[in-house]
């Protein structure tokens, strides 16, 4: 498949379609990005970022007329929101961030973990301990005082 060129500096690639990043976008007249936009598969775009196509987008301060697609060249927040089985959950990039239950049954394993670790140290110190105690016993039958030193 041949790629299309859009003058001045735009080259939309058909493995890869994206909008052309910011700087090359703010440079384009009208009409060359409503020639990007109808060369482009999808309706949602950010600038210079791989093609996606969102379940449900919220877009505020804007006038509210008829669009043939969307550019975001800015955020807010810098999130995604996506539909996760009967959830909305938000991506930072493509990371998405754990919710508030994820985030307490984490918490509770690192917890239960560590108490797990707690209980193995105490369990080796008591054993060490008594092993000291063993031989202090063997050195006083000996005739050695092991707190001599």
């Amino acid at each position: 498949m041949s790629q299309l060129k859009i003058e001045p500096h735009w080259q939309i690639d058909p493995d890869d379609p994206r909008a052309p990043p910011l700087e090359v976008w703010t440079a384009l007249t009208a009409e060359q990005r409503l020639e990007v936009l109808d060369a482009l598969p999808s309706e949602f775009h950010y600038p210079g970022e791989p093609m996606f196509a969102p379940d449900l987008i919220a877009v505020t301060d804007v006038e509210p007329n008829f669009r043939k697609a969307w550019v975001k060249a800015h955020e807010t927040l810098g999130l995604e929101l996506m539909v996760e089985g009967h959830k909305l959950r938000f991506l930072s990039a493509t990371a998405a961030i754990p919710d508030p239950d994820e985030l307490i049954g984490r918490l509770e394993r690192t917890i239960d973990a560590n108490a797990a670790r707690v209980r193995e140290l105490e369990t080796a110190l008591e054993a060490e301990q008594k092993a000291r105690e063993r031989l202090a016993a063997k050195l006083r039958e000996l005739g050695v005082d092991p707190e001599e030193r």
